[in-house]
């Protein structure tokens, strides 16, 4: 994959932290930085994921009947669990 080149500034306490630790997993800054983005994008889109159930949930809640048959389905699900 291409890959373009970017300079970034940070606390010195927060780069001596990360160089310790990149050092002692033999990563490259490159490889943190990546993994960095990736982590950040992955929690930008859970959020918005999490945001627009929560909106959907909030439209049309469970009904009682809903919830009855949940439950029922967990506790038939743990009690198949422990005949194992």
């Amino acid at each position: 994959m291409p890959a373009s080149k970017i300079a970034v500034s940070v606390p010195t306490d927060l780069l001596d932290q990360v160089e310790s630790l990149r050092r002692r997993e033999g990563l490259t800054r490159s490889a943190v930085v990546e993994s960095g983005l990736r982590a950040w994008l992955r929690a930008r889109r859970d959020a918005e994921r999490v945001r627009r159930y929560v909106e959907g949930y909030r439209r049309h809640p469970e009904s009682d009947d809903e919830i009855a048959e949940a439950a029922a389905i967990v506790r038939a699900s743990w009690a198949a669990g422990e005949d194992n």
